[in-house]
């Protein structure tokens, strides 16, 4: 069908439009936005990744969280600023950015505070996967 045709892997612009393709990382707006979206997903791994615009190391962040999203499709990536999501932000405790929080089966499984290694984010994903 040409419906289905088209439906090719979602463009990095889609990917933060979109939050309803695997593999894609979605752009969390609000805290109510993210309490739907995490009830949304709650039977899949969900990364989420706490930074801010002004953030630098979060900007570095950016492309590791690209490739794991592509890596691992059946897990869903939220990309959460601080600054629009306090409340979110203060219920998961981040003090520093950029901040990943693990969570399976609606449980926090893990976290890594900071930059770290891309094998490090690899292989808390996979562990969990």
């Amino acid at each position: 069908m040409a419906a289905e045709a088209k439906k090719e892997e979602p463009k990095k612009e889609d990917a933060k439009k979109d939050g309803t393709s695997e593999g894609t990382i979605i752009v969390i707006k609000d805290d109510d936005d993210f309490d739907a979206k995490l009830k949304q997903y709650k039977d899949k791994l969900i990364i989420l990744d706490f930074g801010a615009s002004w953030c630098g190391p979060c900007k570095q962040l950016d492309p590791i969280i690209k490739e794991k999203a592509k890596e691992f499709p059946k897990a869903v990536f939220f990309k959460i600023d601080v600054d629009e999501c306090e409340e979110t932000a203060e219920k998961y405790e981040i003090q520093n950015m950029p901040t990943i929080i693990f969570v399976k089966n609606e449980k926090q499984a893990d976290k890594q505070v900071g930059l770290g290694k891309k094998e490090d984010i690899h292989n808390k994903i996979k562990a969990l996967y």
